[in-house]
């Protein structure tokens, strides 16, 4: 055999070596990916004073990040003159890998009070009616500026001790912007904030289904996508609302759900410190803290009638 075929196959076997490598390099490695999930709706109230023709039923909605890996969106458009971000998502490996991934959502540049990009439509919201579920009235707001905003649920492997993502980009003239929330984080968008309501003008009083999801549209690779929303029913009268249970949501460790905020867990029966529903004045329970909850109250109520059942007999004795 020559010199130069020689060469030929050492330089074929070494190429193919390689090959091989990476190929069971990618064979091994996982997908570390997000589960969205939103935690219970708190701050339920009627707003009629921001616009005097209008009444809004206002919330604070917190999306959080439960995954094994972060939700990290990159937006890109090709010149100023086009108004949207296209938007990959990149999914990160257990190697320390890590691919982009195209989807179908959007990033757009909006001056609402605080004038940066957004994601459209990563939360929706809208309101039911119970016995149907017709939908009776939607989400105002569009876009999430989404990033971590506090800790909620830290213990959770791959949780950074510190904020990884901490802005959306401020320039409108931008071309490039990344978003993210990080594994154990909370993305919080509180009453008061700008679109954070839901007109219900002309909407009769009665029960309604108040529902809140992430990534409704399933544009991203999710770890779980059966998960990602969350309820409350409320009874909604001429001047305010009451909150009558609560659905499934994300759970907080101990002591975290709003930043810089401690609250109980939510099976603890200790009041006070719990996030409250403005309208109701009753600790915002999940629906598993409001069955221990009634158990309480039943037992008590037991107690009370076992009391009070001795006490006449006793006295009726005594008469005789």
């Amino acid at each position: 055999m020559k010199a130069r075929d020689k060469t030929l196959v050492l330089v074929g076997f070494t190429m193919a070596l390689v090959f091989l490598a990476i190929s069971a390099q990618a064979a091994v490695a996982a997908d570390l990916l997000p589960d969205l999930q939103m935690a219970a709706i708190t701050d339920i109230k009627l707003d009629q004073t921001t616009f005097s023709d209008r009444k809004l039923l206002r919330f604070t909605a917190v999306i959080a990040n439960e995954g094994a890996g972060p939700l990290e969106l990159h937006g890109s458009r090709p010149d100023t003159n086009t108004s949207e971000m296209s938007v990959t998502q990149r999914i990160y490996d257990d190697s320390g890998g890590f691919r982009d991934v195209p989807t179908n959502a959007t990033m757009y540049y909006a001056g609402d009070g605080h004038h940066h990009w957004h994601t459209k439509n990563l939360e929706t919201a809208e309101l039911d009616q119970m016995d149907s579920f017709a939908q009776v009235a939607k989400y105002a707001k569009q876009g999430f500026c989404f990033a971590d905003g506090g800790k909620f649920r830290p213990s959770l492997p791959g949780a950074p001790t510190s904020p990884v993502y901490t802005t959306c980009g401020t320039d409108p003239n931008q071309l490039t912007t990344t978003m993210g929330l990080s594994v154990g984080q909370g993305d919080w968008y509180t009453w008061d904030v700008a679109f954070q309501w839901i007109d219900i003008t002309g909407v009769p009083s009665g029960r309604y289904r108040l529902f809140l999801t992430a990534d409704a549209a399933g544009w991203f690779q999710d770890a779980d996508q059966t998960n990602n929303g969350t309820w409350a029913d409320v009874l909604l009268g001429p001047k305010g609302v009451s909150v009558l249970d609560y659905g499934p949501s994300a759970i907080p460790d101990p002591g975290y759900y709003f930043p810089g905020r401690a609250v109980p867990p939510p099976d603890s029966t200790a009041s006070g410190n719990q996030p409250q529903s403005a309208a109701s004045g009753n600790p915002a329970r999940p629906i598993s803290a409001t069955r221990h909850h009634r158990k309480h109250k039943a037992k008590k109520h037991r107690r009370h009638h076992r009391k009070h059942k001795a006490r006449r007999h006793h006295h009726r004795k005594h008469r005789r």
